[in-house]
């Protein structure tokens, strides 16, 4: 009780973390590698929920009668797993995008790093925007985790897009 805010809000000195890794041009690349790593988690983690909801609705295969029948059962579980993966790979892509400025680096590399996470975003979004239509838009991490900041509105499906059109221009 004796103690104030800036005792206990102390980031740990034992081991790397947000406020003490992304320094160097290498921190950058291996915050990059991990924007891909959970892209690629939107496809193969949870028994593949995200390519269960994509080729289970098409002619290629057969499985679960409710994506089968195109039902949206938002409480089953590839409908979670699909949108909790996509966000994982959207922070991800944040990451990337925020911190890579703040970096000193060739900045014809430095433009790379950031144009890949927004090819990564975009795919993330549009997994999304396919399976749900309208979703937040969330294209900064999160600094506050309070109810008002975490509730957020679901954008249209015009803004989705155009969000996704922005960052592959920028990738391209």
């Amino acid at each position: 009780s004796g103690c104030g805010k800036s005792f206990v809000n102390l980031s740990p000195i034992s081991n790397a973390n947000v406020n003490t890794f992304y320094k160097t041009q290498a921190d950058i690349n291996n915050a990059v590698i991990a924007a891909y790593a959970m892209n690629k988690g939107i496809f193969i983690n949870n028994l593949a929920a995200q390519a269960q909801l994509d080729e289970v609705r098409s002619d290629n295969t057969s499985d679960d009668a409710r994506i089968d029948n195109f039902t949206n059962d938002t409480g089953a579980e590839w409908w979670y797993w699909s949108w909790d993966q996509c966000y994982r790979a959207i922070y991800a892509c944040n990451v990337v995008i925020e911190r890579a400025p703040d970096v000193k680096m060739d900045a014809g590399l430095q433009n790379q790093y950031i144009a890949e996470a927004k090819f990564l975003r975009a795919i993330a979004y549009f997994e999304l925007v396919q399976n749900y239509g309208g979703v937040p838009l969330v294209t900064t991490t999160p600094t506050d985790l309070s109810a008002s900041a975490v509730n957020v509105e679901r954008n249209t499906v015009a803004e989705v897009y155009a969000l996704m059109v922005d960052d592959l221009l920028f990738a391209s």
